[in-house]
């Protein structure tokens, strides 16, 4: 069998900024490459690293770049699943909806930071019920629930017991 380099590199078009796989990918835009005559494919950027370090990855390879076709190694950081998966979700390229932006920045927020606040001092009170709060704001009464428990928008809490 011919040396994995050999059998990678022919697979990869390098162009000034990503090198792309251009051989079969998987059903996540993934390279993949037959490794060690095993019975499984490698995706190509674990190769890439392995091939640059002379060691098999222990962590996910992450892209800077965000293009999975990329095996460009100077493009690559190590990372924890979670750091991973966070990444992903950050770029906007996540399977589920995951955002890791608190808050008025995530994407998906129907409140303001200042109408939570309200929200909160006006139950204190005594002056609304959650379901009035949820039709007044168009959210449902769990999402006023969950924020007066303080699991939705928790940052608040944190944030304020530093101040």
């Amino acid at each position: 069998m011919r040396p994995l380099a050999d059998r990678f590199w022919e697979k990869v078009k390098k162009t000034e900024g990503c090198w792309e796989w251009i051989a079969g990918v998987d059903k996540d835009g993934y390279g993949q490459i037959w490794v060690n005559g095993q019975m499984r494919r490698a995706r190509a950027p674990r190769v890439a690293w392995f091939l640059e370090t002379g060691k098999w990855p222990t962590l996910c390879v992450c892209h800077k770049c965000d293009n999975p076709k990329c095996v460009r190694f100077s493009h690559f950081f190590a990372g924890t699943f979670v750091e991973n998966t966070w990444d992903r979700a950050r770029k906007g390229r996540s399977a589920r909806n995951i955002n890791p932006c608190p808050g008025e920045k995530n994407g998906n927020a129907r409140l303001t930071e200042e109408q939570v606040l309200s929200i909160r001092r006006e139950y204190v009170r005594g002056h609304t019920r959650q379901v009035d709060f949820a039709e007044q704001f168009g959210v449902s009464q769990v999402l006023i629930s969950l924020i007066l428990r303080g699991i939705a928008w928790k940052y608040l809490d944190e944030h304020a017991g530093k101040e």
